[in-house]
């Protein structure tokens, strides 16, 4: 681990003389002396560190990389395949390949952030277009020569002015911990910067929610902890609100920025633990916490995801834990320990609808089904070359920090579900309410009547004609793709980040609680609501003929 004396102090940096920078080479010197930041927005000399694959990779079950043969069952299998669509070598600075250390992926953009492995100083980040499938590029990159950067957040909860995004950076220099704020504008990185030096040795999270910006900042000391910056407009704009100060602080996740939303905090080290939180207007809104177990790699990458109520956590020596977090104190729900990756360490965790992402060093990147009811089980590893430090996910692409590998960025191709042609009959004999468990499957068709309610947690897709008796509640993070004739007897109660799908016709014979998006499809849908349409933040898509939204 790299010491430094602390300092706790802000800096508004306005740097005129960074020279740009030739993406290959290490970072230039102004009449011999070192600049802390060099700036480049050149894309053909940032891309030419990409190499379009556009392969195949297989989903290997009887190995987990140079660790050794992973403890997965004979029989286990991925109901997708999987391309790896580039390969981006990493950047070199003062004579070092930098080792990429953090994704976040917003848009049709990754964003991605460097350090240099070892005791001297120094990082980068970068902007990657993936919005070309077939011609990923490079737009724009920020080296430093005295800083590590470990992770970042993206601002998406304010519109600067129409032309900027702004990212911020977790890491560390010399002084202890940083967050750094930085600038793109009109698709340029610029050297609008503004760092933040922050108690503790090294910062290793960061997530940014309307009002405050939380970052982690790790270490044995107890110096650090979990820093709430201010990022409210006014005179106390970026600067520290509150801390809680703990050893060995890892991550930060929230659901969402709103304040109220669930956010935890993964404490490492030898009394690890869930951090459990809520978004708040002002500080820190402290709830609880929960004993995680004794990890014996105590540094290192270790980060966490919530998803549906679910904390995915990668622990190390410890392996994956996921903990239920509806309660005061958040509860272990399943574990994958080292064994079932063939050994490594845990480092970084990713979701997308289907699918858990485990990068497990130099195991690989293993996948695995969202858990349904007690059962969780590793479908396979992809092994690729270098170590995987990170991983993120959404519907479009995987992009896996891969160490001094570089980025790797893939895509996985699931299945099309059609229940007209695979459904088959939902045999409910005395048709009483249904539920769809969270991370459950349903394919059905035919016609149904349930006399009282249907509970959508996981994925439901149906063919033909249903009524439901009493609510149909389509639960955050749910999926009801429908194609035929749906009433409802009393109210749709539409979550948030849920989605409904109507192909056909909807009617409501009571309200229309309307959280999620509603999807209508075809050019003969339509909707009938008897009651009140609440809308709660829900958006629709699609035409669709009746009752509008």
């Amino acid at each position: 681990m790299k010491m430094r004396k602390l300092h706790v102090r802000a800096l508004l940096l306005s740097i005129s003389g960074a020279l740009l920078l030739q993406a290959c080479n290490d970072a230039p010197s102004a009449e011999g002396e070192e600049t802390r930041l060099a700036v480049s927005n050149d894309v053909a000399s940032l891309s030419s560190r990409v190499a379009m694959k556009n392969q195949s990779v297989g989903l290997n079950t009887n190995g987990g990389g140079s660790k050794g043969a992973a403890n997965l069952a004979a029989s286990t299998m991925d109901d997708s395949t999987y391309e790896l669509i580039a390969e981006i070598a990493s950047p070199s600075l003062k004579g070092n390949t930098l080792s990429a250390t953090h994704v976040r992926l917003d848009s049709d953009q990754a964003f991605v952030t460097y350090h240099i492995n070892g005791a001297e100083y120094g990082g980068g980040f970068e902007v990657i277009n993936l919005a070309n499938e077939a011609n990923i590029s490079i737009t724009g990159q920020a080296l430093y020569n005295d800083t590590n950067m470990n992770a970042l957040a993206v601002d998406t909860e304010v519109d600067l002015d129409g032309n900027t995004q702004r990212v911020y950076l977790a890491g560390a220099n010399g002084s202890g911990a940083i967050v750094e704020k930085l600038d793109i504008t009109n698709g340029l990185v610029t050297e609008n910067t503004q760092t933040l030096e922050l108690p503790g040795p090294n910062a290793n999270g960061v997530i940014r929610t309307r009002h405050m910006l939380y970052v982690t900042a790790g270490g044995r000391s107890g110096d650090g902890g979990v820093v709430a910056v201010d990022v409210r407009n006014g005179s106390n704009h970026f600067t520290i609100n509150e801390t809680e100060n703990y050893a060995d602080a890892k991550d930060v996740a929230t659901t969402g920025g709103d304040v109220n939303d669930d956010m935890v905090v993964l404490k490492g080290g030898t009394n690890s633990s869930i951090e459990i939180y809520r978004v708040a207007a002002n500080g820190l809104n402290k709830r609880g916490n929960s004993a995680a177990g004794s990890m014996n790699v105590v540094d290192g990458k270790n980060t966490v995801v919530i998803d549906a109520g679910l904390a995915y956590t990668a622990m190390s020596d410890l392996g994956v834990k996921i903990f239920d977090l509806n309660s005061s104190s958040a509860t272990e729900e399943y574990h994958l320990p080292s064994t079932a990756f063939g050994g490594g360490l845990s480092n970084g965790i990713a979701v997308d609808e289907d699918k858990i992402y485990i990068a497990n060093g130099t195991s690989g990147l293993f996948i695995a089904d969202k858990p349904i009811g007690s059962n969780l089980t590793v479908n396979g590893v992809l092994n690729l070359s270098g170590s995987a430090n990170f991983v993120a996910a959404n519907d479009s692409y995987i992009v896996v920090a891969n160490g001094t590998g570089g980025v790797k960025v893939l895509k996985r191709i699931a299945p099309e579900i059609d229940a007209c042609a695979n459904g088959d009959t939902w045999n409910i004999n005395t048709n009483p309410s249904a539920k769809v468990e969270r991370n459950q499957t349903i394919i059905k068709s035919g016609s149904i009547a349930f006399r009282n309610d249907l509970n959508v947690e996981g994925e439901l897709y149906y063919c033909g004609a249903m009524q439901v008796g009493s609510n149909l509640l389509v639960q955050n993070g749910g999926k009801f793709d429908m194609n035929g004739s749906l009433v409802v007897n009393r109210d749709l109660n539409l979550g948030s980040n849920s989605t409904l799908v109507i192909e056909g016709s909807l009617t409501i014979h009571g309200n229309f609680n309307f959280g999620g998006t509603i999807i209508f499809k075809g050019s003969e849908s339509s909707l009938q609501v008897s009651g009140n349409v609440n809308n709660n933040g829900g958006k629709a898509e699609g035409t669709w003929s009746g009752r509008q939204l």
